[in-house]
């Protein structure tokens, strides 16, 4: 099975909701692999709540060292 991996832009209610939906995709993995926040200590919350393996202090930075194929931004508009 062929597996994304996905990297959370934001750490709050949106980005809870969209991980536990990324676990009920079928037919492709989706693993979600990165978090940053503008919020340090949400974005490390968040990563051991989910057993997110990546916090990181920017997008910039995840892009750079996460190597994700998806980011998933659950920020405010």
């Amino acid at each position: 099975m062929d597996t994304i991996r996905v990297g959370m832009v934001g750490a709050g209610f949106a980005s809870d909701f969209h991980t536990l939906a990324f676990g009920e995709v079928r037919g492709i993995r989706c693993d979600v692999v990165a978090v940053t926040s503008q919020r340090p200590e949400s974005a490390r919350a968040f990563a051991d709540k989910h057993a997110i393996p990546g916090v990181y202090p920017s997008l910039q930075e995840m892009l750079e060292e996460a190597q994700v194929d998806v980011v998933d931004l659950c920020v405010p508009t």
